[in-house]
């Protein structure tokens, strides 16, 4: 699990939507992985639930959703277009690291809904390439998010309505 490597997506992001939350874009990043799991709380679970929750299309079907939910919530279409591609680098991240270590290292991550072709590049199948990679990412998203905040221009305050 890239979990350290989808915080760090969201870290990375800040400076793209400075009004957003940086804990909203991280828990943006790591949506598909919270949506499983309550999926799996609710006790829904097998193999398909990656599907609806980790598959390209399913991906994309919950970065525009919440991206779009997001961006009419804070009435902020830029934030929501970028908290959409937080969503949306998890699948990105996944693809290029699953499958991970101590599975059948067969790819996991389905194109489309149960049933359909299984994708993965399988950067950690060795575990301490996983764990050195996943640091580094949220390292880097870190960085990259305190350069903003002490580098780059704040939004400007508007008053509430």
């Amino acid at each position: 699990m890239a979990f350290f490597a989808h915080m760090g997506a969201g870290f990375a992001m800040k400076p793209l939507a400075p009004k957003v939350p940086v804990g909203v874009l991280v828990a943006a990043g790591m949506w598909l992985d919270l949506v499983c799991f309550a999926l799996m709380g609710l006790g829904v679970g097998g193999e398909s639930i990656l599907a609806w929750t980790h598959g390209l299309f399913m991906s994309g079907v919950w970065s525009i959703f919440v991206g779009v939910a997001a961006g009419l919530i804070m009435k902020n279409p830029r934030g929501g277009i970028v908290i959409g591609a937080a969503v949306f680098s998890h699948w990105i991240i996944d693809f290029i690291t699953h499958p991970m270590a101590g599975g059948d290292l067969q790819p996991d991550i389905p194109l489309f809904l149960e049933g359909s072709p299984k994708v993965g590049l399988g950067l950690y199948r060795d575990m301490t390439v996983a764990i050195i990679v996943d640091i580094a990412s949220l390292l880097a998203g870190i960085a990259v998010y305190v350069y903003s905040r002490l580098h780059l221009p704040k939004p400007p305050v508007t008053p509430d309505k």
